[in-house]
């Protein structure tokens, strides 16, 4: 289900059951996979794949050009995988160098601030505030 105030490239690719939220921005050159849901005020940049079952909560910017002074303008890619939860305000730029790609795996939680003990719970992998956590180390 696409919300009516969604604006969706017709050159972006949806899987079955994908729902798009309200003033959410799906660009060209964009793949997102089954049931995945895209919250309100997502956007998602071209050059982006997006796996089955995530969840990206409002705000969330995936698949920009690269914050890097290095980033020349070349094309280079954001490839997020299965199962992951994406919640409010995150931000996933694509990769600096030319035809490289930012990947993030399978059954990630990334956040802005804080996260919960529930979503530290193996096997997820947790980033919040530019830290990450795994289930065997401290953060980093």
């Amino acid at each position: 289900m696409i919300h009516e105030t969604a604006v969706v490239s017709p050159e972006a690719q949806l899987g079955r059951n994908v729902v798009v939220g309200p003033y959410a921005v799906i660009a060209a050159d964009v793949c997102i996979g089954d049931d995945t849901e895209v919250g309100p005020h997502v956007v998602i940049d071209r050059w982006t794949t997006v796996g089955k079952r995530n969840r990206i909560f409002a705000g969330a910017v995936i698949g920009t050009q690269s914050q890097d002074r290095k980033y020349a303008g070349a094309r280079t890619f954001c490839s997020i995988g299965d199962d992951n939860v994406i919640r409010e305000y995150v931000t996933i730029n694509r990769a600096t160098l030319p035809e490289a790609q930012t990947l993030v795996g399978n059954h990630n939680a990334a956040a802005t601030s804080g996260c919960t003990s529930s979503a530290r719970s193996a096997p997820w992998r947790t980033w919040a505030a530019g830290r990450r956590w795994s289930r065997t180390s401290r953060p980093t």
